[in-house]
């Protein structure tokens, strides 16, 4: 009675107009149906398709919750499908079950991220089916989809088309889940020059540069998310909505409008994430990554500041390159970073919010373009929520008159 309380109040609150309560409730809903008769997951599971959509639900990190629930709810409802269940049972059983797999389909379609944990999902459902007598074909076919699913998605969707892989005997994997690391991380560190060669060349284009370019604004800068400032990464990732993408590092929306913006602008909801880490999200094995800031003209810099998710996604080595008349230079790098690390010390130097901040200062170089490129060995996953790149961090001081 108290588990089906639960349940009703989680139900309420997936309608909450705000995204850091639906967010809350769905991971909520993934331990609640544990003991629910075949009518409350019924229920639930019609609550949850009503939802898991992108006009309803606009935050990805939500829907793969919702996406996971509606499996488990299916697969429950594959165990009471069996000759020893009346046919009662059995047939609110095969209701709860093709709705679930209907669900699984149509989230096929939907983001990265979301649909990549509808192929772990489904690869369970084919399992239980096939040692199901009763849906043993119908395991059989939806096997089939996945194999599909896994070539289909291969080159546009690899992490989609990696759990599809996994799941249905393609791909041969060291483990059996959406934290298994087996999609390699190869990129490959950009090949640069010293930025030392670069001073060498100042003159009166690099003084026009400078007077050109603003001083203490945040020159990444793109809260339409469009043209440029344009930010790009090295692999696919999540975040908040549909839109999820890059630029979402350089929107501004960090640390604004806590819990009751519509956006949903708490940390768990801003910026770009990327897959791997020690823990393997998304299926990717640890190794570096990148983002890089494309401006509309050159420009001069000499700070960043790069806004971590928490101190499980700050990584300990990254570097700094600019590209200046197609070539790239590399202005900063560390090797081991102090800043907002796994201890008493890095855990005082966190954000109110949870984040971490760490500034980067370097010689002024001129740049059409600055990359910053990082490791995420160690730490749980990288997640970048805010990125901003200055010419001095301060304004400049105004003339007294």
């Amino acid at each position: 009675v108290r588990m089906q309380a639960v349940r009703q109040k989680l139900l309420t609150w997936i309608h909450d107009a705000r995204p850091a309560v639906r967010h809350g409730a769905a991971w909520g809903l993934r331990y609640a149906t544990t003991g629910a008769s075949l009518g409350q997951l019924a229920y639930v599971q019609g609550v949850v398709a009503r939802v898991n959509n992108s006009w309803a639900t606009p935050d990805s990190g939500t829907r793969r919750y919702l996406t996971e629930i509606s499996g488990d709810i299916t697969l429950s409802a594959i165990g009471n499908l069996s000759r020893k269940f009346s046919s009662v049972d059995r047939k609110k059983a095969a209701v709860v079950y093709q709705q679930g797999v209907a669900e699984m389909w149509r989230t096929e379609g939907d983001s990265d991220n979301v649909a990549e944990m509808a192929m772990w999902v489904d690869g369970s459902i084919v399992k239980a089916a096939k040692n199901n007598p009763i849906l043993k074909k119908d395991g059989q076919l939806l096997l089939e989809r996945l194999k599909w699913r896994s070539r289909y998605d291969r080159k546009a969707r690899p992490t989609v088309a990696f759990a599809a892989g996994v799941k249905s005997g393609e791909v041969k994997a060291t483990a059996d889940g959406h934290f298994s690391g087996g999609i390699v991380n190869t990129y490959k560190l950009t090949p640069a020059l010293s930025a030392d060669s670069l001073k060498k060349k100042s003159g009166a284009i690099f003084d026009r540069i400078k007077q050109e370019t603003p001083s203490g604004v945040n020159l990444a800068l793109n809260p339409n998310r469009i043209g440029k400032p344009k930010i790009s990464a090295d692999t696919p990732g999540w975040g908040f909505g549909d839109s999820a993408t890059p630029q979402d590092m350089a929107d501004g929306s960090q640390g604004k409008d806590k819990f009751d913006s519509q956006r949903g602008d708490i940390n768990w909801q801003t910026g770009f994430a990327y897959p791997g880490g020690k823990n393997g999200w998304g299926g990717m094995g640890e190794g570096w990554h990148q983002f890089t800031v494309d401006f509309d003209e050159a420009r001069m810099i000499n700070a960043l500041k790069i806004v971590s998710h928490g101190i499980e996604n700050t990584p300990t080595k990254f570097r700094v390159v600019v590209k200046y008349n197609g070539k790239w230079y590399e202005a900063y790098k560390v090797q081991d970073n102090k800043i907002c690390v796994n201890n008493d010390v890095g855990r005082a130097q966190m954000n109110q919010d949870g984040t971490c901040t760490i500034p980067v200062e370097f010689d002024e170089v001129p740049a059409t373009a600055v990359r910053v490129e990082f490791q995420d060995k160690g730490t749980d996953h990288a997640w970048i929520e805010e990125v901003s790149v200055f010419y001095n961090l301060e304004p400049a001081a105004q003339a007294t008159p």
